[in-house]
């Protein structure tokens, strides 16, 4: 004779079934896949001040302020303060100035290297610097470090004096840029045919050249009522960017030179 266990099932009662429903339900959701966050590009925090600016790269492993103690007239001097503060050890930080528009320091280089600058650990420097005629001037200051042999990051800061005698001031934009104006032109990427054959054995190092131009648009005085050249596009940070099915690979970000 066979003899057939029999499971009793035990039945919870009203109360307990909804507390084991929601339990159920947020183990559901945790164990499915999350998505990732978007790569894009890091805005740029603003100051409220205009005497402030803030630059980083796109990851933020690279943040920057760069301060003036105040707006100048010609020939009167302005105290520039940077800081750079990397968010992972660097073994070399770069600090650069640059005058797009001129200007004069009268104290300091134009570039300086910081050995072993721990992360998060923020280095300051001090510049003075006077504008001898009015005008608009832009004041850039990088900073980079590598990590290891294969990636560099870096970050820049701007600001733009009005100098002149009645009401000089600061700016985080270029004043002498009229953006009710400003009108999108078509972007343009010409691309080399130099290309190197791929080698499982090579070098995987490379190196990206390229220039970067703008539409110059001039009005004339007979032939038209403008006409276009292009130029080079000076002292803008450019994100140097993989673009990738999967992932955009991130090279860092780079301050174009004057040509």
């Amino acid at each position: 004779m066979c003899v057939t266990p029999v499971h009793k099932a035990t039945v919870l009662p009203p109360t307990h079934r909804r507390p084991l429903f929601l339990i159920l339900l947020l183990f559901l959701f945790l164990s499915l896949p999350q998505p990732a966050l978007a790569h894009g590009f890091a805005p740029q925090p603003v100051d409220p001040s205009p005497l402030v600016a803030h630059g980083q790269d796109k990851e933020g492993l690279i943040h920057l302020i760069l301060r003036a103690d105040r707006a100048v007239a010609p020939g009167e001097v302005v105290t520039l303060i940077v800081e750079a503060q990397p968010t992972l050890d660097a073994a070399a930080l770069t600090v650069q100035w640059g005058l797009p528009d001129g200007g004069e320091f009268l104290n300091g280089v134009d570039q300086i290297t910081m050995p072993t600058v721990r992360a998060n650990e923020a280095v300051s420097f001090q510049r003075q610097l006077r504008f001898a005629n009015p005008g608009v001037y832009g004041v850039t200051v990088g900073a980079g470090y590598s990590i290891g042999d294969s990636m560099t990051v870096s970050g820049a800061a701007v600001l733009y004096f009005a100098v002149q005698a009645d009401a000089p001031a600061v700016h985080h934009t270029d004043p002498r840029i009229n953006l009710a104006n400003q009108r999108i032109i078509p972007t343009t990427v010409t691309v080399g045919d130099d290309v190197v054959a791929a080698n499982a054995n090579g070098d995987p190092c490379f190196r990206i050249d390229g220039l970067l131009t703008r539409l110059d648009r001039r009005a004339v005085t007979s032939g038209g009522p403008f006409v276009d050249s292009r130029v080079p596009v000076a002292h803008v940070p450019v994100d140097m960017m993989e673009e990738d099915t999967l992932f955009d690979d991130y090279y860092g970000t780079f301050v174009t030179d004057a040509g």
